[in-house]
């Protein structure tokens, strides 16, 4: 079938033009409020995070918009775009979600 996707930090800076012909679901995140997945809340203790658009998985099923929280360790606050991506990732590769 071959689904390509896309996983684009929208929180830097570079020329949007430059994706308007790749030929896969571009999935955005970041603070940026237009991104696909975004954070509505940010804690010492958890991250809300934010699917404001659909996107299709690896079969072709949509993810649903919604919010999800995960619990975080203080000291892992450095690395909440990471959790953002390993979040797209298992949505992207999750069965009958």
């Amino acid at each position: 079938k071959g689904t390509n996707f896309l996983i684009v930090n929208s929180d830097i800076e570079f020329p949007k033009d430059s994706l308007k012909n790749i030929k896969a679901n571009i999935i955005t995140f970041g603070f940026n409020h237009l991104a696909t997945v975004t954070f509505s809340s940010v804690t010492n203790e958890s991250l809300l995070i934010s699917v404001q658009r659909n996107f299709p998985d690896i079969s072709g099923f949509l993810v649903d918009v919604g919010e999800y929280c995960f619990s975080i360790d203080k000291a892992d606050r450095n690395y909440i775009y990471e959790a953002l991506v390993c979040y797209i990732i298992m949505a992207l590769i999750a069965e009958n979600q």
